[in-house]
């Protein structure tokens, strides 16, 4: 459980970035050894450095290693790598996902977009993707039946 003062930090991240990374963080992670899709499209989807620092802060925060505020007076917590061996078995693909992302953009540059708001970046991706033609065959293979789409990929391949 997440102490108060972390609620209270992730509410002014809100105001300083537009949004809270917990609410994207903050979940249990699959068995299988993938990240849960909201969380891996999430952080591919980060397109500014102060963002994607702000989600590894988040990350480390949420206190899922040693609990530091537990630990005696005589540690210094600062000189502990909690990250590395104490964290909950699998948060390290979360960090190891946005260190990726953070040397992608470090590599490609940030997406330049201007101070627009969440609902405005989310309305400039639907007009693109409605723009982009998928929308229109997705639509109508969604109302195909399996047997319908395998035979429609038969024919494009040339297949009797």
């Amino acid at each position: 459980m997440r102490p108060d003062s972390n609620a209270q930090a992730f509410r002014k991240l809100k105001d300083d970035i537009g949004e809270n990374p917990a609410q994207f963080l903050d979940r249990p992670l699959r068995s299988d050894g993938e990240l849960p899709l909201m969380i891996r499209d999430r952080i591919k989807g980060i397109d500014r450095l102060a963002v994607l620092h702000a989600y590894r802060a988040v990350e480390r925060k949420l206190q899922r290693g040693k609990d530091i505020q537990n630990l005696p007076d005589s540690v210094d917590p600062d000189a502990l790598d909690f990250y590395e061996h104490d964290i909950e078995p699998g948060r390290q693909r979360v960090l190891d996902a946005l260190d990726a992302r953070q040397q992608y953009l470090e590599e490609h540059g940030e997406r330049n977009l201007p101070d627009w708001t969440a609902e405005e970046r989310r309305e400039r991706a639907v007009k693109l993707y409605e723009g982009s033609g998928k929308n229109e065959r997705s639509t109508e293979e969604e109302s195909l039946s399996a047997s319908q789409k395998l035979a429609r990929m038969r024919s494009e391949r040339g297949e009797a």
